[in-house]
């Protein structure tokens, strides 16, 4: 009994440890992402599989749950969201994104040095791989690009076998990034990101008049700025059709005619009944269409129909707006590693991070998702533009 009884202590400390570091570290601010490292450290002390996956189910659980807290916002007020659903939703949730990590069943005899690695790196291709702890690497090594991402790979494991030398060559090889690359590097050329308060939904549609409003907002704000390249947030203009083209071509053929380009998110239906596509569109002097590649899973993409936004994931990684390569990285993208590093391939000259966060009032979502994809441009050192609808 005694010795059930330790066991059963330190399993909970265990528990609650991985919680804590999942819900600090993704806690909204940059720097807070480097608590990450002590994962590994609790993943080498679990004592069997079961412990290892309950640990890792834990660190979902602390690190999603600010999204929690904005799903009854995010569904609108026809949803019903019963404090009992939020919680059932947080425990799937955090169970679907443990999931891919039972593979560890058949490898059970393996060290954790080998198998927390491979781990964090199969996770990081899913389309469900949100809060990877590989996103720490633009924190730790800004600018060494893959090699930085490599060795980030190589210290999750090192570090469970050899702590503090791993710790002491790390902080040897960060203190030089940081030298190196003391900021983050500026975009070329006139960019101008647009922060707005113009609400919105995904799922419950705004009104006509608001709509009007939104549109006309940004009109006259692009007409009003100077820079070459505007960027406005995601979906900030819905129902993107025939008419509402006609009805910008006034402010289109302005800023053309200044050698002005803006970018928007736009929805527009497709001509499936229920389906619809998350676009970015280039309006002005240059013209372009750019697609979501992975919309949020349940909530946008619904694998078991055709109807809501659907998955794009070998879709464009690059969008070309006159001499720049942009890599565009639309809301939930931000979270996870696949669409980001699959740009990185094509060496873009900036990163065009772009989010209707309507639905994250009164929680740090925005802020997670600009700490990740901040973490990202500073690895790739790859100048970053962020557009974000509150």
């Amino acid at each position: 009994m005694p010795h059930l009884y330790g066991f059963s202590k330190q399993f909970s400390l265990l528990a609650i440890a991985a919680f804590a570091i999942g819900a600090v570290a993704w806690s909204g601010h940059l720097y807070t992402l480097i608590v990450l490292l002590l994962l590994p450290l609790l993943f080498a002390h679990c004592t069997g599989t079961a412990t290892r996956l309950v640990l890792l189910f834990c660190y979902y659980a602390g690190s999603i749950w600010p999204v929690m807290q904005g799903a009854a916002q995010f569904f609108g007020p026809t949803a019903s969201m019963h404090p009992l659903s939020i919680l059932t939703l947080w425990l799937v949730s955090s169970a679907v994104l443990t999931l891919p990590w039972f593979w560890i069943v058949f490898f059970k005899h393996k060290s954790s040095e080998l198998l927390f690695p491979i781990g964090i790196c199969i996770t990081a291709l899913l389309p469900t791989g949100v809060v990877n702890p590989l996103t720490i690497a633009g924190i730790l090594f800004p600018g060494l690009a893959w090699v930085g991402l490599a060795l980030t790979i190589a210290i999750f494991g090192t570090l469970i076998k050899h702590t503090r030398y791993t710790l002491i060559a790390t902080a040897m090889i960060a203190a030089i990034c940081y030298v190196s690359h003391p900021a983050a590097p500026a975009a070329r050329g006139s960019w101008e990101a647009h922060q707005t308060q113009l609400g919105g939904a995904e799922i419950t549609r705004e009104t006509p008049q608001q709509i009007f409003k939104a549109a006309d907002f940004i009109q006259s704000t692009a007409l009003q700025s100077r820079a070459t390249i505007q960027v406005f947030p995601e979906a900030v203009v819905s129902h993107w059709t025939p008419i509402a083209d006609e009805f910008w071509q006034d402010t289109l053929t302005s800023l053309r005619n200044n050698h002005q380009t803006i970018i928007f998110g736009a929805e527009q239906s497709t001509r499936i009944p229920g389906q619809y596509l998350n676009l970015l569109l280039v309006r002005g002097q240059y013209t372009a269409t750019y697609q979501q590649r992975v919309p949020i899973p349940y909530a946008m993409w619904k694998p078991w129909n055709h109807t809501g936004f659907p998955l794009y994931y070998f879709g464009p990684a690059t969008l070309t707006i006159g001499q720049w390569k942009t890599a565009p990285v639309i809301c939930y993208e931000q979270l996870i590693m696949a669409p980001i590093l699959i740009s990185m391939t094509q060496n873009p000259d900036v990163i065009v991070s772009v989010a209707n966060d309507y639905w994250t009032n009164d929680t740090y979502i925005a802020e997670i998702q600009q700490a990740a994809v901040t973490s990202w441009s500073r690895l790739f050192r790859v100048p970053l533009i962020i557009a974000t609808n509150r």
